[in-house]
């Protein structure tokens, strides 16, 4: 008798995840497609539907061209770099005849970039590959020290060497838009 009460508890629990599962997929599902006409209005949409229309007229976007100035840099210096907060006074030697910023007129000299929008990019141009390293080397330390920690027995923390990690692995990925 007690095991088919506990099944049906179970049963039940169960049902109850999985409608909740099913209202919050209709909704992830519905609300974009109700609220497109207002979505296509911001101007994060209405960028990046400028940037793909650029990219199909055959010009390379911003970002591409600045990534491609940046190799420059970090091929003609790459042990130290240029020096620390450098990017935008070393960018117009390396400008690329090919970055051209979508909208009217010429406006490709009126723009100059700060930091390269990748920071591991930018790191090695003004760095230099050492001073990239390095900072990989801290993060990785970092991380297997956290790691270690979450993974130890009767750790109070683990928790929050979790989260930690967490938000340190997020940052590592959003660097690569990172501007």
């Amino acid at each position: 008798l007690q095991v088919s009460q506990h099944e049906s508890s179970i049963q039940k629990h169960f049902r109850k995840k999985i409608g909740l599962s099913l209202g919050i997929l209709a909704i992830v599902i519905t609300l974009p497609i109700l609220l497109w006409p207002y979505m296509q209005r911001t101007a994060l949409v209405q960028r990046t539907f400028q940037t793909f229309q650029f990219w199909e007229e055959g010009q390379i976007p911003d970002r591409l061209s600045w990534w491609k100035s940046s190799f420059e840099m970090i091929h003609d210096r790459p042990l130290l770099g240029f020096g620390l907060g450098t990017f935008r006074d070393i960018y117009n030697q390396y400008r690329r005849v090919d970055y051209k910023v979508p909208g009217p007129g010429d406006m490709q000299n009126l723009t100059t970039p700060e930091t390269a929008h990748n920071e591991y990019l930018n790191l090695a141009a003004t760095q230099g590959l050492l001073g990239l390293v390095a900072f990989l080397a801290i993060m990785i330390i970092v991380i297997s020290s956290l790691i270690q920690n979450i993974f130890k027995k009767k750790t109070p923390n683990a928790l929050s060497s979790l989260s930690i990690l967490g938000a340190i692995l997020f940052y590592l990925i959003q660097m690569v838009v990172n501007f």
